[in-house]
């Protein structure tokens, strides 16, 4: 995870007490390793590295399956989380979290990338169905629910010959990286609306 200052608040371990309010957990999803950095399948996680950045979150810490880093947002509690797991097993992940902070799915928004929109265009919903996404397939699957939020962001069909697999491990070209950028930062008010003002008013927002 690209962390960048300090937390703005620290929240001991993850361990809630009494005083502690269940957090939200913006999980981004993306493959681990150098090789996968930069690809369009990690859309989710430049998006949780921008939102550490733009609220100066401190240094990430490595839980069982997941890299994760604590703060606040506006004044919630937030868990940012970059699962360890390869994208078709993020589901592993996102309960391990649930687990570890005793949350429920109502308190996770899923941040990641979707074929089915243009470079660059965000939806964000308040439930929804995978979409053929194998790494929301693995969530709702571990989960057992729909209910949980999530904010997509949009990298294109692929052109030419180039299959769905090649396409979602490839890089972007440098007229899609500008759209795809101003999608992540787009993303991100996304998710401070939703953290604001609820997911149904955000919809409305930047839908």
């Amino acid at each position: 995870m690209v962390i960048r200052g300090t937390f703005a608040r620290v929240f001991g371990r993850g361990e809630r007490s009494a005083s502690q309010p269940t957090p939200t957990i913006i999980v981004g999803i993306g493959n681990p390793g150098r090789e996968y950095e930069g690809t369009r399948h990690n859309v989710g996680f430049q998006c949780v590295d921008r939102i550490a950045e733009a609220h100066e979150f401190g240094s990430a810490r490595r839980h069982r399956l997941a890299h994760t880093a604590e703060g606040e947002i506006r004044g919630h509690r937030i868990v940012l989380a970059k699962p360890s797991t390869y994208v078709n097993e993020s589901g592993r992940a996102v309960t391990s979290l649930l687990t570890r902070y005793r949350a429920r799915a109502e308190n996770v928004i899923v941040v990641y990338d979707d074929m089915a929109l243009p470079s660059g265009k965000v939806r964000i919903r308040a439930r929804g169905s995978h979409g053929g996404h194998n790494g929301m397939k693995s969530i709702i699957a571990a989960l057992g629910t729909q209910e949980f939020a999530r904010v997509r962001v949009g990298i294109g069909r692929p052109e030419g010959r180039a299959g769905d697999v090649e396409h979602v491990l490839g890089r972007p070209t440098q007229q899609e990286r500008t759209a795809i950028d101003a999608g992540i930062a787009h993303a991100v008010e996304a998710v401070e609306a939703a953290l604001e003002t609820g997911v149904e008013r955000a919809m409305n927002a930047y839908n």
